[in-house]
C-alpha cells in the first residue's frame, strides 16, 4: 500500500505486449503514452486499489475495536441502523476515492520518471513543428518535449487531489455540534488522519518526481551552455563532436539554451505551481477551513 503500485512502463508495445528491450534502449513516446494510459484502466488498478482497501479495512477494524465506536444521539431503533448503513457505506467509498486518486497520481510520477530516466523518440510531425514554433534544432528538442509532456500528465489529474479532501470535509463537518452534539472518536480520529496523510504523501511523490524531471532536463541544457562556452574558448565549431554541424544535427545557440532553461524553469502550472497554490494544499485546508474543523481541533486540545 505505500510502496506500491509497481509500474514498468517501458517493457510493453503499444499494443500491451510483452516487449523486452536492452537496457537503456530509446522508447517511442506514444507507446510510453499507450502504456500509460493503459497502466490506469480500472482493469489494471483494481487489484491494487481493492487490496489496499483491505489492508486499510483491517486497521480500521482494529481501531473502532480498541477506541470503540462513536456515540449517535438517535431516536428509534430506524434510525440508527440507517446511520450504521450509512456510515459503513461511507469508509468504502472514502477509500476507494483514496486509492484510486493515489493510484492515479502513483502512475504519473513513474511516467515521469520513465520519459526522463531513458532516450524518447518522439514524432517527427511534432519534432517539425516545434522546430518551426522555437527556432531550436530538434535534435536539442527532447528535454523541452518532455518538460511539456510532464506537465499537460499532471495537469491532467491535478484536479484528482480534491476528491478525497472534499469526502473528508463533509464527513467532519457532520461531526461538528451543529447535528446534535455528535462526538469525533479516537477511532475516528486516527482513521481520518489516516486518510490525510496517504493523500498528501501520493501527491508530495508526484511533486517530487516532477522536480526531479525539470531538475534534469535544466541541468542537461546548462550542460550544453557549458560546451558551448568551451568551444567559444578554444575556438572549436559548436558542434557537441568538434565537427562542422550537419543539416540533421545543427548547432544551437547560446540564446536559445537560455531561453529553453528559463522557461522551464519559471513554469508556475500542473504540479510546479507555488507550494501555497498547491491543490494537496489547498484541498487540506477544506476539511479544517470549516466550523467542523473548528470543533476537531477544539477537541484535540481536549484530548
Amino acid at each position: 500500500m505505500r510502496t506500491g503500485p509497481h509500474l514498468d512502463l517501458e517493457s510493453f508495445d503499444r499494443d500491451g505486449k510483452a516487449d523486452q528491450k536492452p537496457a537503456g534502449a530509446a522508447v517511442e513516446i506514444v507507446t510510453l503514452w499507450q502504456n500509460y494510459l493503459r497502466a490506469t484502466r480500472w482493469r489494471e488498478m483494481a487489484g491494487w486499489v481493492l487490496s489496499s482497501m483491505l489492508i486499510v479495512g483491517g486497521l480500521g477494524f482494529t481501531a473502532f475495536s480498541v477506541f470503540g465506536k462513536s456515540a449517535f444521539p438517535h431516536r428509534g431503533q430506524l434510525v440508527e441502523t440507517m446511520h450504521y448503513i450509512l456510515v459503513f457505506l461511507n469508509g468504502p467509498v472514502l477509500w476507494l476515492v483514496i486509492f484510486w486518486v493515489s493510484y492515479e497520481t502513483r502512475a504519473c510520477a513513474r511516467f515521469i520518471e520513465t520519459l526522463s530516466s531513458v532516450p524518447n523518440i518522439w514524432p517527427t510531425v511534432l519534432l517539425n513543428r516545434e522546430e518551426t514554433a522555437t527556432g531550436v534544432p530538434r535534435a536539442h528538442l527532447d528535454d523541452h518535449l518532455a518538460f511539456q509532456l510532464i506537465l499537460l500528465a499532471t495537469q491532467r489529474i491535478h484536479w484528482l487531489i480534491y476528491l478525497p479532501f472534499v469526502q473528508i470535509l463533509f464527513m467532519v463537518v457532520s461531526r461538528s455540534d451543529m447535528f446534535d452534539t455528535m462526538d469525533f472518536p479516537l477511532a475516528l480520529v486516527f482513521v481520518t488522519g489516516l486518510a490525510l496523510a496517504f493523500a498528501l504523501h501520493s501527491a508530495v511523490l508526484l511533486r517530487r518526481s516532477a522536480e526531479s524531471a525539470r531538475a534534469t532536463a535544466i541541468a542537461h541544457y546548462e550542460t550544453q551552455l557549458l560546451t558551448q562556452a568551451r568551444a567559444k574558448d578554444s575556438q572549436l565549431p559548436a558542434a557537441a563532436d568538434g565537427a562542422a554541424a550537419s543539416p540533421a544535427r545543427q548547432p544551437i545557440s547560446v540564446e536559445q539554451i537560455k531561453i529553453l532553461i528559463e522557461r522551464i524553469r519559471s513554469t508556475r502550472e500542473g504540479a510546479f505551481a507555488p507550494f501555497l497554490q498547491q491543490p494537496a494544499l489547498q484541498a487540506l485546508l477544506l476539511p479544517f477551513g470549516s466550523y467542523g474543523g473548528v470543533q476537531l481541533i477544539e477537541y484535540l486540545f481536549k484530548l
